[in-house]
């Protein structure tokens, strides 16, 4: 595989984000104990270690192992609860997190990541794109 770019490791993606986090400052919870950087890096948690349900989340963030990743992977301060964590990112406008997707792309596209997938849709013929899905029926 070669050598591991840093802005391409999960740490450093990571770490973008959540810089990019703090640069957002919502003044909207900035009075609550949890800021709202903790709730999205705990949906980001969420998504990325594969919680089946916010509920499972809830029963295993006490795990010492889950604890600690949080804390050291995920720059999460505070833990939120299912529902601090439900209410605030459905209240989060996705526009919020463009910074941090730009960051990501840009890196991804520095990295020559996104090259091979390139070769998909430059493979493709302009014109008669359905023909090759009618030609090659599924059985």
């Amino acid at each position: 595989m070669g050598f591991v770019r840093k802005h391409l490791s999960l740490d450093g993606l990571l770490g973008s984000v959540c810089q990019n986090l703090r640069k957002e400052g919502l003044k909207e919870y900035e009075k609550s104990k949890i800021s709202w950087q903790d709730c999205v890096m705990s949906g980001l948690a969420i998504f990325s270690l594969k919680f089946p349900s916010l509920l499972q989340f809830e029963e295993q963030k006490t795990n010492k192992l889950i604890n600690r990743n949080l804390k050291t992977v995920y720059c999460v301060i505070r833990m939120p609860s299912d529902t601090c964590l439900r209410e605030r990112l459905d209240r989060l406008s996705p526009s919020t997190l463009r910074r941090s997707f730009r960051t990501i792309f840009a890196f991804l596209q520095r990295g020559k990541v996104l090259e091979g997938q390139r070769t998909i849709v430059s493979a493709m013929p302009r014109k008669g794109c359905s023909r090759i899905f009618e030609e090659n029926p599924r059985t």
